[in-house]
């Protein structure tokens, strides 16, 4: 898939109205393949990627390497594997190293066996992740209980909390007050945070909770309930009960 500039240029190379042996044009061309290269429906196209592997080696031979060699590409900080794996898609030679055993891990599965097993290796992934899904489901699945609506919770997000110092009301539970720096959940796609629940007069509503603390203190605490929503824009979100060192709340 070309962009229009590029249709453009080549278009006119066809005619004979611009020549690639002009170096200004022949930049310009260049950079056109790079831009079209970065469209994501073209990063398994054949076309694309001899074309890019050909380009390449033309630069690597002009450099002074030798014909028919590769240019060596070394990532001592890999990390994901993203920099080596595009150094092999363009057709270099490519080493990873990294300090984290993880992406060790994930280095050798991308660069090395990725490329040697191919879809046999995807369908042995999905199978291994399907034995792992059940096997957690039949371990844990009683620690995680199905939401009122049906939908199973797959993660529990906690806080550290503290006693209200404000003033006791006769007869009522002390207030613990979870810390927390932010109320988002997610700020990327789809935006989750959460709020508070509050009354038709604006208050934060609470539930009544008979907590044991870690010392052996048992005491019975009102907790402010929380919901998750999807703000229309950032200030719908509300600031979290803690900021630096500052309870804010």
């Amino acid at each position: 898939m070309l962009s229009a500039d590029s249709r453009k240029r080549f278009e006119l190379a066809r005619r004979g109205e611009a020549t690639f042996d002009d170096p200004v044009n022949l930049r310009g061309a260049l950079l056109d393949f790079i831009a079209d290269f970065s469209n994501w429906d073209n990063s398994t196209s054949q076309e694309f990627l001899e074309t890019t592997r050909r380009i390449t080696a033309a630069a690597f031979e002009s450099c002074g390497g030798s014909v028919g060699t590769k240019p060596l590409l070394f990532d001592p900080f890999a990390g994901g594997g993203a920099i080596p794996l595009e150094g092999l898609r363009v057709g270099c030679q490519s080493f990873a190293s990294d300090l984290n055993p993880v992406s060790v891990a994930i280095n050798k599965v991308v660069l090395e066996y990725g490329p040697r097993h191919g879809q046999a290796l995807i369908d042995e992934i999905v199978r291994a992740i399907e034995v792992i899904q059940r096997d957690a489901r039949e371990e844990l699945g009683d620690y995680f209980g199905q939401d009122p609506d049906g939908r199973q919770p797959i993660a529990y997000l906690w806080a550290r909390t503290v006693l209200s110092e404000a003033p006791d009301t006769e007869g009522e539970a002390p207030v613990e007050i979870p810390l927390l720096k932010t109320l988002w959940l997610a700020r990327k796609g789809v935006k989750k945070a959460l709020r508070w629940r509050r009354n038709k007069a604006g208050h934060v509503q609470t539930e009544l909770s008979a907590v044991t603390y870690q010392n052996g203190r048992r005491l019975t605490v009102r907790r402010p309930t929380l919901e998750v929503f999807e703000p229309q824009v950032d200030s719908d979100v509300e600031p979290g009960t803690v900021s630096g060192n500052l309870i804010t709340v």
